[in-house]
């Protein structure tokens, strides 16, 4: 499995990268191996990006029948992408037009990260509002034919006319987790997108660290998958962060030593850096999650968490 997951990590690297893959790691693989990494890439929302690798250094071809399953993940890929960009285009329309300060979250301001938007698929849009604009927000998208769906925790879901949904996330105190703590303190960190006059933009050390605590809040929960790890290499590449600084945001949310582990598993799996205990607990726990989690490893956290582990 090592060498599966170590292959998938580089076919994806250097599609998301941009650089030659290393033919080494991808030489005579079988047709179980290309079944496994299919399986796995997709259970993790991945098997897109594996598709175009495998396509552009011509290792499978999209006229085999394995390369058609790993077409048709591409074809949705990019389908989800642009129904994302439409909705994402809208939900900042009606929140700019209402006059409410508002910021994209997650995986609406990663994907712009990516050298493709459609390499970072997501199934909802993340915007934070304040509390005090929440139901004045809520109103908004039901006046353009939204219908509000339900909420939890810091969160309230509204669903666009064509079935998409979008989360409000607010400011709630009283909550014990790093994620929703950090909302509290991102208005005074915020500024004004050029060409807008109310979407906001955090930031790089203060997204940098909220990624990092949404991460930590799926992976203590049941798993997160490969693609988390993914966004937070691109983090590190793509944004110019003052280390210090975001230092001392981890270390204030307790999320220091979990941010360690993170990149641990990034350079063994992009970077070619050796297992230790640590990384290897890791990548088991990451692959058996799937790209939301799993409720096996929940029941093993929480069991792990009772007898003092």
């Amino acid at each position: 499995m090592d060498r599966i997951v170590k292959i998938i990590a580089q076919l994806i690297k250097s599609e998301v990268l941009q650089t030659s893959l290393d033919f080494d790691c991808v030489k005579d693989l079988t047709n179980e191996d290309l079944s496994t990494i299919y399986k796995i890439s997709k259970a993790h929302d991945v098997a897109h990006i594996v598709a175009s690798a495998l396509f552009n250094n011509n290792i499978l071809t999209q006229d085999e029948e394995l390369g058609q399953k790993f077409n048709m993940q591409l074809l949705k890929a990019i389908s989800r992408d642009e129904r994302m960009t439409f909705e994402l285009a809208q939900a900042c329309n009606i929140l700019e037009e209402a006059k409410i300060p508002f910021l994209p979250l997650k995986g609406a301001i990663i994907r712009e990260l990516y050298p493709n938007t459609w390499f970072r698929n997501s199934c909802d849009i993340d915007i934070y509002v304040e509390e005090k604009n929440l139901d004045l927000a809520i109103k908004s998208f039901c006046k353009n034919g939204y219908k509000y769906d339900k909420e939890w925790s810091n969160v309230k879901t509204v669903i666009s006319p064509t079935g998409f949904h979008i989360e409000l996330h607010y400011n709630l105190r009283g909550i014990d987790r790093a994620e929703i703590n950090l909302l509290i303190d991102i208005p005074p960190v915020c500024s004004i997108v050029d060409g807008w006059h109310y979407k906001m933009k955090i930031e790089e050390e203060s997204l940098y660290a909220y990624c990092i605590a949404h991460v930590h809040k799926h992976f203590m929960a049941s798993g997160c998958g490969i693609r988390s790890f993914l966004d937070i290499l691109l983090l590190d590449l793509k944004l110019c962060i003052d280390r210090k600084k975001l230092f001392d945001i981890l270390e204030n949310k307790k999320m220091s030593n979990f941010y360690h582990g993170c990149q641990q598993i990034i350079k063994v799996w992009f970077y070619n850096q050796p297992h230790n205990e640590l990384t290897k607990s890791m990548q088991k726990f990451i692959v058996n999650s799937g790209v939301y989690g799993d409720g096996k490893n929940s029941l093993l956290l929480t069991y792990s968490k009772s007898n003092g582990n």
